[in-house]
């Protein structure tokens, strides 16, 4: 039986990450969506592969700002079994998320919206993100930090 999207990265799995990432002449970003609930779109285990975004470009995934070393992150740490999460991986790091819910309303996201990348499929999921706002739509979609917590 193939492996399913809610299940979590095994060694195997790990391995392969970081050989395609370490194996490549640029810079790619892999992301993993795990369960339904984490954006998952396909039932099958499978990972994403997209190039990073140019530094310096108009777009830098949150942890490649300049001030992300003192930057108290806005989520709680790992996952419990079987929670939902997403996991991003670069060669400088890896991130991992925990997820409360896919969407909110009509906005929802795997692990691309988590670092800044919405990506959507018409007008109406668009207008439904600038409608409830970024931060909003994620604080629901995570597990935000509270002050509490800090």
């Amino acid at each position: 039986m193939p492996a399913l999207q809610a299940e979590y990265l095994n060694l195997a799995d790990m391995n392969a990450v970081w050989t395609v990432l370490w194996g490549m002449d640029t810079d790619y970003v892999v992301m993993f969506n795990c369960g339904e609930a984490a954006g998952a779109s396909r039932n099958h285990k499978h990972l994403q592969l997209m190039p990073c975004p140019p530094a310096g470009g108009p777009f830098q995934m949150f942890p490649d700002t300049e001030d992300s070393e003192n930057k108290e992150w806005p989520f709680l740490g790992l996952p419990d079994e079987g929670l939902p999460h997403n996991l991003i991986f670069v060669k400088q790091w890896m991130l991992l998320i925990p997820r409360s819910k896919a969407k909110v309303g009509g906005a929802g996201t795997g692990s691309s919206g988590v670092i800044g990348m919405i990506w959507v499929n018409d007008e109406d999921e668009l207008n439904e993100w600038k409608s409830q706002g970024f931060l909003e739509v994620l604080k629901e979609l995570c597990f935000a930090r509270s002050k509490s917590t800090k």
